[in-house]
């Protein structure tokens, strides 16, 4: 097993473990009580809005008829409890990627070697949730293949191949990656939650570069680290908004990562709720919507790499 995956397994391994540290925490905090009418937790774990479609008991918002006053604490009787939320994402990227060499140019991969200014990237999520306090998530990014072919702008080092600028070259890259996020909400309220995130990726790419004589291929491991914060927002019954922001670092690395996402639960099994009122099923499928906005620079070896992405996505999902 090599550096980078020792360090990946690791992180993962201690964001676990810090999770669910807080949650058995959580559940000291908050001892079981009687079942009472009260408002039932969102998907997320914080007590906004009644799941099974009553009216919501919070500022702004009117109150179920014959509702008792109460507050907006943790759900009497529910307490902390694991939930599992699994999904897939269609994220539609523009692209800009380009190599700086010292003194010698850039080379722009979009412009000089016709690889993909736009490209439909795919992958899934599996998140253990601890509401309301906490989140651990991992991606998957499938597999993304781009090819191209252009003059180079500058020269290109490949392995231990060096193709002199003014090359016609063809090029062929294949990139993965892979996640891990584990947020704590510090901060609750009756519609809101927002908390500190620490984030981990694992970037592997391969990059094939051949003239009419040469043919040389590497591959690149990245591995980062981040952090940030994230919060989410109860805008309307079974609608909430999210948003998160990551300084990423390490290995001469540094870049952004922000997020904009608005979620919609379909309700079609009937949600959840604490209580005597408790329908019988806990899964609730999804739709989202979003925007994402990435900056990663490199700083190699008498070169520069810098690579942004953005665009919007589409998600689905199902929270059990």
């Amino acid at each position: 097993m090599n550096t980078l995956m020792r360090r990946s397994l690791v992180l993962a391994a201690s964001v676990l473990f810090v999770v669910l540290a807080c949650g058995s925490a959580m559940c000291w905090n908050y001892p079981p009580m009687p079942a009472m009418p009260y408002p039932a937790p969102s998907p997320f774990g914080v007590p906004s809005f009644p799941e099974n479609g009553a009216l919501m008991q919070g500022p702004g918002f009117p109150m179920q008829a014959n509702a008792p006053m109460m507050g907006c604490g943790p759900t009497p009787g529910c307490g902390p409890s694991c939930k599992l939320e699994v999904g897939s994402t269609g994220y539609y990227s523009t692209n800009d990627v380009t190599l700086s060499v010292n003194n010698e140019g850039t080379i722009d991969f979009i412009k000089d070697l016709n690889f993909l200014r736009h490209s439909l990237v795919g992958d899934i999520y599996v998140s253990v949730r601890l509401p309301p306090v906490a989140a651990l998530t991992y991606t998957y990014m499938f597999p993304r293949e781009d090819h191209g072919y252009g003059i180079l702008a500058a020269p290109l080092t490949v392995g231990n191949t060096t193709f002199a600028a003014g090359t016609h070259v063809a090029g062929k890259s294949l990139t993965s990656l892979h996640r891990w996020e584990g947020v704590y909400y510090g901060v609750q309220g009756c519609k809101m939650r927002a908390g500190g995130l620490l984030m981990a990726e694992l970037c592997v790419e391969t990059l094939e570069m051949h003239d009419d004589a040469t043919r040389a291929k590497e591959t690149y491991s990245e591995f980062l680290l981040g952090v940030g914060a994230e919060g989410e927002y109860a805008a309307a019954p079974n609608l909430f908004l999210k948003g998160k922001g990551a300084y990423t670092f390490l290995q001469n690395q540094d870049g952004v990562l922000l997020d904009g996402q608005a979620r919609w639960f379909c309700d079609l099994f009937g949600g959840s709720t604490c209580g005597p009122a408790a329908p019988q099923s806990s899964c609730r499928p999804y739709v989202a919507a979003g925007y994402r906005y990435r900056y990663s620079r490199w700083d190699r070896e008498n070169s520069e790499f810098k690579f942004i992405s953005h665009g919007p996505y589409f998600a689905f999902g199902v929270v059990f």
